[in-house]
Formats: C-alpha cells, sequence, structure tokens
C-alpha cells in the first residue's frame, strides 16, 4: 500500500484549509485550480461541469486561456469517447479515476477524443476527482503530458476529494445565500427600511434613506464615506471579535430624549450590514399621578399596559429584568392588584379618566 510522508500530509491539510475558507462558486473553482497543480504537479488544471448528454456545460481551466472555445467545442463533440467520463455517468463511481484505469495508451491515441483535443494540447494523462451532483458530473481535472499520475498521487487526491465534495456544497450554499442578501437589500429600500452598508474598515458602501434620516436625528455629523462615528466603529469592530469566538452579538444602543436608536448587525462576508430601528423610552406614563406610583414604576406600569414582557420592558428602560419584576411588585401592592391583566386595566382606567 502506497503510504504518504509527512511533508505530503502537511500539503493536504494546507489545501483542505484552503478550500474550506472559500465563500461563492467563483472562488471556490478559482482557488481549487489554481492551488490543486502546486500539490500534485499538472500542466492544466480544470474544474469541469459535464451534464447527462456528455457535453461540457461549463469550464474554468488554470492556466487560464490555456484551452480556449474552440477546443471546448472539440471535446463537446468527442466526449462520448471519454473512458472516465462514460463510467461515471454509468456507474456514479465516485473514486479517483485516471483515463489509464480504462486504456492503454496505444488504445487512447486511437480515439478522436486524444487526436482532435488532448494531441492538440500536448496532454496525454489525465486524473480526475468528482463532486456528486444531479444531472451532472463536476469533475476537478488534472492533465500532464510528461508521466502519467502515480498512486502516491492518487491516494493525495483520494484524501482531498470528499473536502472538495464538502467545500463545493458549502460554497454553493453561500452564493444562494448572497444573493438573497442582495435581492433583501434591494427590497429593504423599496420598503423603506434602515439600513446600512459597511465595507472593510467600515467605509459605508451605501444606505437606505430611512437610515440616513435616522443618523441625522442622532448624530451630530453625517455618516460619509470615511466611515461612522468612533462609536459605531469600536461596536462593530466588538461585535466582529464576538462573531469569530461564536459569542452572541449586542445591540448598540444611542439614546435621546423619549426615543433611542437600536442597531443590529449582520455580517455578509467581508461587508456588514447594520439595521437600524427608533424604539419609545417613554411610554406615556403622565396621567398616573393619583396612582401614588414613581416615575419608574409609572413607566414600567405603562408598558405592561401596552402588552410588553418584564425582559422587553428591560431592554427599553436598560434595566434588569429582576428590576422589573421588584418594580411590579411594588405596583401591584400599591395598586390593590395581583396580576398584570389587573394593573393594566387600572393603568387604561385612570389614562381614560384624565384625559
Amino acid at each position: 500500500m502506497q503510504l504518504l510522508s509527512e511533508h505530503d500530509l502537511r500539503s493536504v491539510l494546507a489545501f483542505i484549509r484552503t478550500i474550506y475558507a472559500t465563500r461563492d462558486l467563483a472562488s471556490y473553482w478559482s482557488r481549487v485550480i489554481s492551488t490543486l497543480p502546486k500539490l500534485i504537479p499538472a500542466d492544466v488544471a480544470a474544474y469541469n461541469e459535464v451534464d447527462t448528454h456528455q457535453q461540457l456545460t461549463d469550464s474554468r481551466f488554470e492556466p487560464r486561456g490555456s484551452v480556449g472555445a474552440d477546443s471546448i467545442r472539440v471535446f463537446n463533440r468527442y466526449a462520448h469517447e471519454h473512458p472516465v467520463i462514460s463510467h461515471i455517468a454509468r456507474t456514479r463511481d465516485s473514486r479517483v479515476l485516471k483515463i489509464s484505469d480504462f486504456l492503454s495508451r496505444v488504445r487512447f491515441h486511437r480515439l478522436g477524443l486524444y487526436n482532435e483535443f488532448f494531441r492538440g494540447l500536448g496532454l496525454e494523462y489525465q486524473m480526475a476527482a468528482t463532486i456528486p451532483a444531479r444531472r451532472r458530473i463536476i469533475g476537478i481535472v488534472l492533465n500532464r503530458s510528461g508521466q502519467d499520475f502515480n498512486e502516491r498521487e492518487r491516494l493525495m487526491l483520494s484524501l482531498i476529494s470528499p473536502h472538495l465534495s464538502q467545500a463545493y456544497c458549502n460554497a454553493a450554499a453561500m452564493t444562494i445565500i448572497t444573493e438573497e442578501l442582495k435581492a433583501t437589500k434591494r427590497a429593504l429600500e423599496e420598503l423603506g427600511s434602515a439600513v446600512i452598508v459597511l465595507g472593510r474598515g467600515g467605509r459605508v458602501i451605501s444606505m437606505t434613506a430611512s437610515a440616513r434620516k435616522l443618523l441625522a436625528d442622532y448624530f451630530d455629523s453625517p455618516w460619509g464615506g470615511d466611515g461612522p462615528p468612533d462609536m459605531v466603529r469600536q461596536w462593530r469592530k466588538s461585535q466582529r471579535s464576538a462573531l469569530a469566538q461564536l459569542e452572541v452579538p449586542e445591540r448598540l444602543v444611542v439614546n435621546k430624549t423619549g426615543k433611542r436608536l437600536v442597531a443590529r448587525m449582520v455580517p455578509e462576508g467581508h461587508q456588514t450590514l447594520l439595521l437600524l430601528s427608533e424604539e419609545a423610552t417613554v411610554a406615556g406614563a403622565q396621567p398616573l399621578g393619583p396612582l401614588s406610583l414613581t416615575s419608574r414604576e409609572a413607566e414600567v406600569l405603562a408598558w405592561v399596559a401596552r402588552g410588553r414582557t418584564n425582559s422587553e420592558i428591560g431592554s427599553i428602560l436598560d434595566i434588569s429584568s429582576r428590576t422589573i419584576q421588584k418594580h411590579l411588585e411594588h405596583i401591584f401592592q400599591k395598586l390593590g392588584v395581583e396580576s398584570r391583566t389587573a394593573a393594566a386595566s387600572r393603568f387604561w382606567e385612570v389614562s381614560h379618566q384624565m384625559a
């Protein structure tokens, strides 16, 4: 059995880490075919998608331009002769395979596929790993001219192969999510939502009209291309660090008399979405003098009457849920009631009397 050296294993692990870092399909295939030949020497590397009719429907080559459009058309004309493609289409075999597994060099040279396609490119040998896909054969392909791929190289590609598949699925999912986020941003703009898009270093890329209006109300100077105020910049930096440690992100709250601005951060690759909203911090508690409540108790009762939970009220007033509960106990005692519903009814009763 062929064994890999410690250096081989380190190189394989480094390559695997590299491909898992890709975040979309375009960067995936580009990273794979540009990096894999450094691990397993090849003259031409390719990312190929072949449909069930054995036509090359999508392809990328490294070095770029090494295989032109005319050559691809020739390949499609003779693709039915390709022994690896025919075998995989028939069996869905997921092993790493070489053309030489099926044909001797003499028999390969007799094919129109060789004479019209491979020969013109100066290529004699090919090894491929496949990625499972419905109605398609997705292949990561290595080609070279000097000598056939050996069993050590096949083993290296075999170890990489399942990771190629998983990284592909990750990149495909991220591509879909990114497109959905782009559509969501367009929809938010149309709906008048307050959204800011920040690029690298916190530079403002775009913001909706609603976001611009809120910023003008809460900050002395407008946000420009240089980025947000220091307070927001530091908050964004701390939240990205927290996310990297899998910690739950926190909101940014900017208070103003009777209201506050709340910002939430949504990372999107090297960009950041800031979702802004405005909340009232005063719930119209002024008419509660006859109830002999403190101003804070009146404020808490006003929010209870509006159906807010203890945690929601605590978030609005920037105090703990336990403190809210203590206020409620005092409120119940002063009003002579035993439930939130009864206290809320008393609030609306007095409010209507004072209106």
